[in-house]
């Protein structure tokens, strides 16, 4: 890796391990430009030596609250979705085996982020849910890409936008391991320094052809979801007033729905 990251992440290399660290305090909001950072950033570090990658954040508030709200007005939201959606298809083709720290407010795209790593370590006072249902949205990468990995667990949390402890999204399957408050970083530069050790070679494989089985359907079901948001959802009053209500600090007002709506 040579030059300086874009503004919005930071990257450090440890030898095998390539660490990258959302940096935007203090909730790591995933705005446009941030996004397009995290995605040069991990096109760099495939062109590394790395064969590990450990992806957290800086300070101790979140892994990350999400995309920011004001990208999916009308004029932003297609080049949002089609920009954050680059990240996922990268984590999932990549070579490197990924790792998730998780620590704080990890919601919406942020909790998207991570379920997407191999291997998602949190802290058991972690924050993670799926909210995008109260703002009258759906996660795509959420309902589609991570379906057949995480399954009914992870429906629920589409579906009602309950935000889960960290102890009890462990519960729920939705973690590979829960550490104390303050340790999920140090635990995964441990892991990754074991895995760091492990054959290359064997160990791209192994992760690319277990993300393959695990996720059979995830380039089709993501362009569904996609086009399920930009042709359908995006129409939809209600997804407009749930943004605004959000943004005005107000109880949404939602339009009545008749028999056929949805149909």
């Amino acid at each position: 890796m040579s030059g300086a990251p874009p503004s919005g992440v930071r990257v450090e290399s440890r030898g095998a391990i390539a660490v990258l660290r959302l940096d935007r305090p203090p909730l790591h909001v995933l705005d446009l430009a941030t996004i397009a950072a995290l995605d040069a950033a991990l096109g760099e570090i495939e062109e590394s030596s790395a064969s590990v990658l450990v992806l957290g954040s800086t300070g101790d508030r979140a892994f990350s609250a999400g995309v920011d709200v004001k990208d999916h007005t009308p004029d932003k939201v297609e080049r949002m979705l089609l920009s954050f959606h680059g990240v996922f298809r990268r984590l999932h083709a990549t070579r490197l085996a990924t790792i998730a720290a998780v620590r704080g407010a990890c919601l919406g795209g942020g909790m998207e982020l991570a379920l997407s790593c191999d291997i998602v370590i949190a802290e058991e006072d972690a924050k993670l849910g799926l909210p995008e249902i109260r703002l009258a949205c759906f996660p795509p990468v959420g309902i589609a890409a991570l379906a057949d990995r995480y399954g009914p667990a992870l429906a629920a949390l589409c579906l009602t936008g309950e935000t889960l402890t960290g102890a009890e999204a462990a519960r729920r399957g939705l973690l590979s391991r829960v550490v104390p408050p303050g340790g999920a970083e140090a635990a995964a530069l441990a892991l990754a320094a074991d895995m760091g050790g492990l054959s290359p070679s064997v160990l791209a494989l192994t992760a690319r052809t277990m993300r393959r089985l695990a996720s059979p359907h995830f380039e089709h079901s993501l362009e569904k979801a996609e086009r399920a948001y930009l042709e359908e959802l995006t129409r939809l009053p209600d997804m407009e007033e749930g943004i605004r209500a959000f943004m005005e600090k107000r109880p949404p007002r939602w339009a009545p729905v008749s028999g056929r709506e949805g149909r």
